[in-house]
């Protein structure tokens, strides 16, 4: 079965296609596929959004924190209209989200 999973990780694409029977793992979707319209600027938001939260330390990138609740919840609505988009162009594929449980778990900026 043929999996669509959204993740965010710094400076990576944040959709990714898992074929589970052969076990491969692909970014976007299968060149079969057409990307549903609309899709891919919110694709580029979340991900560029998201990677204004790294910060580099010397070599080492470093997370800063998410700057309030507002910000979170953007991102989250990028995320669940983009899982909406996916599950509406591509019923028989699986669609999991794994963005709302990585932002839910980032910790706020500390307040200067």
């Amino acid at each position: 079965m043929e999996k669509i999973i959204l993740y965010l990780q710094c400076r990576d694409y944040p959709m990714w296609t898992i074929d589970e029977e052969q076990g491969l793992r692909m970014p976007g979707l299968p060149a079969y596929l057409s990307m549903p319209d609309g899709l891919e600027p919110i694709l580029v938001e979340l991900q560029s959004t998201y990677d204004t939260l790294f910060s580099m330390h010397g070599e080492a990138m470093a997370f800063d924190g998410i700057p309030s609740e507002d910000f979170r919840s953007h991102l989250l609505d990028l995320s669940q209209q983009a899982e909406r988009l996916l599950k509406e162009n591509y019923p028989t594929f699986e669609i999991e989200n794994r963005i709302p449980a990585l932002l839910l778990n980032c910790p706020l900026m500390p307040q200067k």
